[in-house]
């Protein structure tokens, strides 16, 4: 895969810190997220109902934005550490996890590139070939589309070319069915995908790999946010992938 992670590589950079990521070895509290349903095998992407796309409009009179995040917040030593974003939400993670909420990673190639701000990511270093892999991230990105699940699917589907090899193969992709729940009374939607057949380009690429994203209405910047959280699996020392669940439950307005 690509990214902090391990593969397709995207630079992080940012105020501060500035990570490298790799291909593949690379949050009022809203209402507990339920459990991902089982997964089902498929190649297309997650179905939706959104039609024909035009331009958005500018963001709506008196909409706030933000060039960048909000001050880090000061977590309790031991505790979970929160990242608030240029959208108006903040999110938790891990306390062992690295805050790097100034910092931009993501994963790119010829043809595609995803992005994120707000990061947080644990496990650099776990892998002698590569200074830059890791076993998890998360982070965030807005988007001016207002249809939730539009978002959601378009930011999924990046899993099928951030885990393939550049040179045609591809990972077995299984999708969960979406997700609505509330963030602050506010509808959001998630989108599961569990990646497996990972073609193996280093000895840094996980067995498989859990990635998650959530699309939430925004309260800055952009109309909607998107939320995403990656974990490896199959390696010593990286987290189960529910971590994405106790997460994702921690997403709030800042």
């Amino acid at each position: 895969m690509k990214s902090v992670l391990l593969r397709k590589v995207l630079p992080i950079v940012g105020g501060i810190t500035a990570l490298l990521l790799l291909p593949r070895v690379s949050s009022l509290l809203g209402p507990e997220v339920p459990s991902a349903p089982t997964l089902v095998p498929t190649t297309s992407a997650p179905s939706t109902q959104a039609g024909p796309r035009t331009s958005p409009p500018p963001l709506p009179e008196g909409f706030p934005s933000m060039l960048r995040p909000p001050p880090q917040m000061t977590a309790a030593p031991g505790g979970p550490q929160p990242i608030s974003t240029r959208y108006g939400l903040t999110y938790d993670i891990p306390a062992d996890w690295t805050n790097d909420y100034r910092s931009i990673a993501g994963w790119s190639n010829k043809d595609d590139r995803a992005s994120f701000g707000a990061i947080g990511h644990f496990g650099e270093g776990y892998c002698s070939e590569n200074d830059g892999a890791q076993l998890a991230m998360s982070g965030a990105a807005g988007s001016r589309d207002l249809d939730l699940l539009a978002v959601a699917s378009k930011e999924i589907r990046a899993v099928e070319w951030i885990f393939d090899d550049d040179a045609g193969t591809l990972p077995t992709v299984e999708y969960a069915e979406p997700v609505w729940f509330e963030v602050a009374g506010r509808p959001s939607v998630r989108l599961s995908a569990h990646i497996t057949d990972i073609p193996q380009i280093s000895e840094c690429d996980p067995e498989s790999a859990r990635f998650d994203i959530v699309a939430t209405p925004g309260y800055a910047t952009a109309e909607t946010m998107v939320l995403m959280v990656e974990v490896h699996q199959g390696i010593d020392g990286t987290y189960d992938a529910d971590v994405a669940d106790e997460i994702i439950a921690t997403l709030r307005p800042t």
